[in-house]
């Protein structure tokens, strides 16, 4: 019987690892499991305590997407273990000290049932943006089970000294949702303090009285309407309202 050791022998990215996570690392190594399913436990974790999610396994190298390191995190070393057998990679990690942030998102209210296009803006980071490589979700705030909603990302640009997102949001229930903004390559920007409001309201309508035979004309005020008539449905009771005109308010 010839008995191999569980080694790593390389990790990549080693530098500048993002400091909110994401970032996917590669892991070569012998003696490594052959898949997810062969049913080794495995796991792989920092010296900060943070973790690093394996999502393949391929005998000698395994990728995992890392989470956030702890504040104030600039290096780290990686460990490796294997039916709870583990080593260690000797060279450590280093972590950028801030993340590339999220600065706006407009509009930050819309519809929650309208298809808006929004445009989110990103500071400090100097690779220009790749559409293929980025992934925008929404996450509910203050529900039970948390609702996940993923936008369309449409294009990314310049603008003035910054880089902007531009996504489609679908529609989704009534909330506030924190933005969560991912690069494959990067990993995640710091969204902290960047949501988006979901809200339809009526704030009036006039006039209060109406013949009880129709054809009363009747102007309803709020936000976050359709400028298309077919978009806004109206009725009163059990009657549906013929809608002329719209706009946004």
């Amino acid at each position: 019987m010839i008995s191999v050791s569980l080694s790593v022998t390389n990790v990549f990215p080693y530098e500048n690892l993002n400091p909110y996570g994401g970032t996917i690392l590669t892991i070569s190594g012998i003696a490594l499991p052959q898949s997810l399913s062969e049913g080794s436990v495995s796991e792989v974790t920092f010296s900060d305590g943070s973790t690093c999610e394996i999502v393949a396994l391929a005998g000698t190298s395994i990728r995992c997407i890392t989470s956030g390191f702890l504040t104030g995190t600039t290096s780290a070393t990686a460990t490796v273990v294997v039916n709870g057998v583990s080593v260690t990679y000797s060279t450590p990690l280093t972590v950028r000290t801030s993340a590339s942030k999220i600065s706006s998102i407009t509009p930050n209210s819309v519809s929650p049932v309208l298809k808006t296009q929004v445009r989110i803006i990103v500071t400090d980071y100097s690779d220009p943006l790749v559409k293929e490589d980025l992934e925008v979700s929404l996450v509910s705030q203050g529900m039970t089970p948390k609702i996940v909603r993923m936008m369309n990302v449409l294009e990314v640009g310049v603008d003035g000294s910054n880089q902007f997102i531009n996504v489609l949001f679908g529609g989704s229930e009534s909330g506030v949702y924190d933005v969560k903004v991912r690069s494959r390559s990067y990993g995640r920007f710091d969204s902290t303090g960047i949501s988006l409001t979901l809200i339809g309201k009526i704030t009036d309508f006039n006039p209060k009285t109406g013949s009880v035979h129709g054809g009363t004309l009747i102007t309803i005020d709020g936000f976050h309407f359709s400028k298309d008539p077919q978009d806004n449905p109206v009725k009163i009771g059990y009657t549906d309202c013929l809608v002329e005109e719209t706009s946004a308010t």
